[in-house]
């Protein structure tokens, strides 16, 4: 992994004519005769060379050649946009970042565009129409597939045509444990779903089998509403009576539960020695 990082310093180092400083160095060996140290800051360089050790002698070397010039990192636009066409299928490919991710998409063009010499009117605007009251659904009318899909792609990025069903949450899409946990608390949450302390992600690894579990609980529960209704405030209870002058004061009511019990943990079990046999 170290010199993976070391791989990203040098061609940054070439793309950029910058190189960083030796950490920690102050005076120079004088048996490395007239070797030109980093002292850091801009230096004209064309090749750089990446020494990696390990245990066993075991080495890797490469070199590399800068071919990039500050932010222009293509050097044949034409070679480049040719490539991306062939690999896309789009007629003029364009890239784009969208959510830390790198894609290609189908860009505008510009060739054909043809100006419009009819002025724009202004359309009428429309009368406001009633929102309709919140209504209940049942499981049958949620698209439990379409929503799973849709977090799916909002907490990483693929773009939902590029989710299959069959698809594996870790080992084809490379969602880890906690994003996976992630996206099921908030689709959980959407449906208003009580925790399942029987549930294992792991027994559903495919975003199939996941909709699939999602789709018999909505039908257990008997389905989610699409709106939040307002809950009644439940009545106030009425100030008791004050006792007439003379009366026995009222003691508390007898259903009231006594509260749990507190755990105790004896003090010569050994924790210790029954963690190390399990473990062994």
């Amino acid at each position: 992994m170290g010199a993976g990082i070391e791989d990203t310093i040098v061609l940054k180092a070439l793309q950029y004519g910058r190189v960083p400083p030796i950490p920690h160095l102050k005076e120079p060996d004088p048996d490395l005769g007239d070797l030109t140290l980093s002292s850091g800051g801009s230096m004209p360089l064309r090749f750089g060379i990446r020494l990696a050790a390990g245990f066993g002698s075991q080495l890797a070397l490469l070199a590399w050649e800068g071919l990039a010039s500050g932010d222009k990192r293509i050097v044949d636009v034409a070679k480049h946009q040719a490539w991306l066409s062939r690999v896309s299928g789009h007629a003029n490919p364009e890239l784009v970042v969208d959510n830390r991710h790198l894609r290609v998409q189908q860009g505008e063009d510009t060739s054909q565009a043809v100006p419009d010499p009819t002025p724009a009117t202004a359309a009428p605007k429309p009368s406001p129409v009633p929102a309709p009251a919140p209504t209940a659904v049942v499981a049958s009318d949620v698209d439990v597939l379409g929503d799973l899909l849709a977090v799916i792609s909002e907490k990483t990025g693929y773009a939902v045509d590029e989710l299959e069903t069959d698809y594996e949450l870790e080992a084809d899409l490379g969602i880890d444990t906690v994003k996976q946990a992630e996206i099921f608390g908030q689709v959980r949450e959407q449906y208003g779903l009580a925790p399942d302390e029987n549930f294992r992600l792991a027994d559903y690894p495919t975003i199939e089998a996941l909709a699939g579990w999602l789709q018999s609980q909505l039908a257990a529960s008997g389905g989610a509403p699409t709106a939040a209704v307002a809950t009644p405030a439940a009545p106030t209870a009425a100030a008791p009576t004050p006792a007439p002058a003379g009366s026995p004061a009222p003691t508390q009511s007898a259903d009231i539960p006594a509260p749990a019990p507190m755990a105790v943990v004896a003090s010569d079990v050994d924790v210790l020695g029954d963690l190390l046999a399990v473990i062994s």
